[in-house]
């Protein structure tokens, strides 16, 4: 898919007539959000720290495997 630059839409409450509610625009504005969500690098991380041992499990939200990370 092609790149486009977004255009920020000043919307108008009705009875205005300049920014018509259709469902192209509509259709645009989920795309836009189905490709941020499917292109994003960010996620959520979730861990826990073992009090005794000092690991830190670290739950990837984005995946069902865990990860421990070793502590110096």
């Amino acid at each position: 898919m092609a790149y486009t630059p977004y255009i920020k839409t000043i919307w108008k409450d009705d009875p205005s007539e300049e920014t018509p509610i259709e469902a192209e625009k509509l259709n645009n504005i989920e795309g836009g959000i189905e490709a941020l969500e499917n292109n994003s690098i960010f996620y959520e991380v979730v861990g826990e720290i073992n009090e005794e041992t000092g690991a830190i499990t670290l739950y990837d939200t984005t995946t069902t495997e865990t990860e421990t990370a070793e502590t110096n």
